[in-house]
């Protein structure tokens, strides 16, 4: 499960970059520092300069790029390079498990379950890797057999915490933004969709004639049935790339994405199936949306549905661009 991760990726990836430069920088700090015992200056510049670049290469690579693929090959370099370090001996002994523990801690947090798992051959090879070519403690060496799976775990229990919330936020998002009785938009989610309104989108509004007749003759149940069954015909009839909403009380919006050419069609085909499911007749009002403020738009589709009311109800009328 990815819900949620895929779209703070590029983020993720921004910041990774800023580690991998500081690294590369500290890297360079930590020669003029007493060097351990056994410590390969040459190399450790190298792998600074390579911290350096890595750090570049993720700043410069398309964000729009960045999946799941390329965010995992970013932990398994990662892996490399810790081993790395710690072939150089610019990384103490005590310190070789904790940067390892970090990185899988942040694979938890940063991508989806099973990836740990993936990672678990590389990060077996990488950890066991210093401690052998420099003949490092035996039981540093076993430790591996330990400290792997361990980490996995670890990895493996915070991706799915990340992925309950993800899908928990999902949900609150969504019924924030969801009108119970209909099951379309509410009037929170119709303010957002008609601030993003572009330029060939447009707004058709909706409104059901003599709705308070059928709550006063037939009782507030009934107009609640008529408004639920008119939020599942939207759903069914309008296309999936649009966006439908509850205005408020028995009108609703529908934001035609790049369709302002063809939304009376669309008007059309709503009134259409509202006549054959037996439902209150519509009195509707359409206008293109040319770009500049959708408050204007709003206020013209309005007004075009006050203009269908004057006309007799049951019709679609269309504001003048």
């Amino acid at each position: 499960m990815d819900v949620g991760r895929s779209q703070r990726y590029p983020e993720m990836a921004r910041r990774c970059a800023w580690l991998f430069a500081i690294s590369g920088v500290l890297a360079f700090v930590g020669l003029v520092l007493p060097a351990p015992p056994g410590r390969d200056d040459g190399l450790v510049v190298v792998l600074a300069l390579a911290d350096i670049a890595v750090g570049a290469a993720i700043a410069l690579f398309p964000a729009y790029h960045w999946t799941r693929g390329p965010m995992t090959a970013l932990a398994g370099v990662a892996l490399v390079l810790c081993s790395l370090f710690a072939l150089a001996g610019a990384v103490p002994a005590f310190g070789h498990p904790t940067f390892f523990l970090l990185l899988f801690v942040w694979v938890g947090v940063a991508l989806p379950r099973h990836t740990a798992f993936w990672l678990a051959p590389i990060a077996s090879v990488a950890y066991a890797a210093p401690p052998v070519l420099r003949d490092g403690p035996p039981a540093l060496v076993a430790s591996v057999a330990v400290a792997v799976p361990i980490m996995v775990l670890i990895a493996e229990v915070i991706a799915t915490v990340v992925d309950r919330l993800d899908v928990t936020n999902a949900q609150l998002a969504a019924a924030a933004t969801r009108d119970d009785l209909t099951g379309v938009g509410n009037r929170r989610r119709a303010d957002e969709m008609l601030a993003r309104m572009q330029a060939g989108d447009a707004v058709i509004m909706i409104d059901v004639d003599h709705f308070k007749q059928v709550n006063d003759r037939l009782g507030h149940a009934a107009g609640d049935d008529v408004l639920a069954r008119l939020g599942a015909l939207l759903r069914e009839v309008v296309r999936d790339d649009d966006l439908i909403a509850r205005y408020g009380g028995e009108e609703f919006v529908v934001v035609v994405r790049g369709g302002a050419s063809f939304a009376e069609r669309v008007a059309e085909r709503i009134v259409t199936a509202c006549g054959s499911a037996g439902l209150p007749t519509l009195s509707v009002g359409v206008a293109a949306h040319a770009g500049g403020e959708a408050t204007q738009t709003v206020s013209r589709a309005d007004r075009a549905v006050y203009d269908a009311k004057r006309a007799g109800r049951a019709r679609i009328c269309v504001a003048a661009a």
